[in-house]
């Protein structure tokens, strides 16, 4: 069964807390919930909980809503359009206004018109958005930076390699599964 936080496309986190036990605050602590066994935490099932899910919720967010504000971020001064936003998100323009709605109101983002074209309108990520998610993720990439410092120039090279191509064959089965 998916979460209710991975679907996108809500309003309020109402069926995400229900699931989670209640509230906001506890969906949190259902979040911090990780075991010593570096799981990312687990629902009262004991069902495992990803990696992203846990994330999304620390920031307040849900799965949806991550990877859009993930493409925002990832655009820097290249502030996208709402529409070009859906395309990278593979979202309907409307579930992108949803997405927007939901992500200024939770303070990563503002809506801008585009100064060349009245009709699009710009989103601008807040100055403390990236802050917040840096707060989150950066230990992680604390983490992994201590993890490559232990590789050679080679091997790093081997690995980078690696995920430029691993990407680019779940890219293709990606394009594939969409045609058919």
């Amino acid at each position: 069964m998916q979460h209710p936080a991975e679907q996108g496309g809500q309003d309020d986190h109402a069926e995400a807390d229900q699931e989670a036990g209640g509230p906001s605050g506890d969906r949190r602590r259902a979040a911090e919930g990780a075991s010593d066994e570096g799981e990312a935490g687990a629902r009262p099932s004991g069902e495992r909980v990803p990696e992203v899910l846990v994330i999304a919720q620390r920031l307040g967010l849900n799965v949806t809503d991550l990877t859009c504000l993930g493409h925002i971020i990832g655009a820097g001064m290249r502030h996208l359009a709402a529409g070009d936003l859906a395309e990278r998100a593979n979202i309907t323009t409307g579930a992108v206004t949803g997405v927007l709605n939901r992500l200024e109101r939770a303070g990563y983002v503002h809506r801008q018109p585009d100064p060349n074209d009245r009709r699009r309108v710009r989103v601008v990520l807040d100055a403390s958005a990236a802050t917040r998610v840096f707060a989150v993720y950066g230990p992680h990439y604390e983490r992994l930076g201590a993890l490559l410092a232990g590789y050679t120039p080679d091997e790093t090279a081997v690995l980078a390699d690696f995920f430029v191509r691993a990407r680019e064959a779940m890219q293709h089965s990606l394009d594939e599964i969409r045609e058919t």
